[in-house]
């Protein structure tokens, strides 16, 4: 989706399982930067993007929500 109060992209994860899952997701190589917000789109931590894509750990029974620059 398109971010609330800038012109980045938001994208949300929920993992339903018991369990951290991993995620590997392929993103534009135009993708410059990547970082953890909360659910009002703070920024919270920054993510390595490498050659387009971006590896997380989403915790069990969470949502994770990542802004793409």
């Amino acid at each position: 989706k398109q971010a609330e109060d800038r012109d980045t992209t938001i994208l949300r994860f929920f993992n339903l399982t018991d369990e951290t899952q991993k995620l590997n997701a392929s993103v534009c190589k135009c993708v410059k930067e990547a970082w953890y917000t909360n659910l009002n789109e703070e920024r919270e931590e920054a993510l390595t993007v490498c050659d387009g894509k971006i590896t997380i750990d989403i915790p069990a029974k969470k949502i994770v929500t990542i802004e793409l620059t």
